[in-house]
């Protein structure tokens, strides 16, 4: 049986369809559309870490407040708890100043960094 595919393989190399990308990021509608492309894709995934990030606080803050009603007045308990929440709560903060700091930047400087569609169309002319 594998003899027989190993031939059928070696008579027609060209198996399949060619490659063309994952989706929109194969560019099969073309290279004009690149930056817009790559636009999505970064305001696809900073978009999803944020979701994450919130996923992960939500967590945070829920573990810790388990462990505080669960640690039965026993001091390191409560302030381990503590510390999950305020940690969680801190990189709530940090991925939200980020945002905010990327955007400040981009205006500073003039284009949108979390944008750059515009931008790589200006410097391709």
């Amino acid at each position: 049986m594998t003899e027989n595919i190993i031939k059928q393989l070696a008579a027609n190399p060209n198996v399949g369809d060619p490659i063309t990308g994952f989706g929109k990021i194969g560019l099969e509608t073309g290279v004009e559309q690149a930056p817009a492309i790559f636009t999505s894709l970064i305001q696809s995934t900073i978009g999803l870490l944020t979701i994450i990030g919130g996923i992960y606080f939500i967590i945070q803050v829920f573990t810790g407040s388990i462990a505080i009603i669960s640690s039965s007045g026993d001091k390191g308990k409560v302030e381990g708890g503590r510390k999950q929440i305020q940690y969680g709560i801190l990189g709530m903060v940090v991925i939200v100043a980020a945002i905010f700091l990327a955007d400040l930047v981009g205006f500073i400087l003039g284009f949108n960094i979390l944008s750059p569609a515009s931008y790589i169309t200006k410097l391709s002319q």
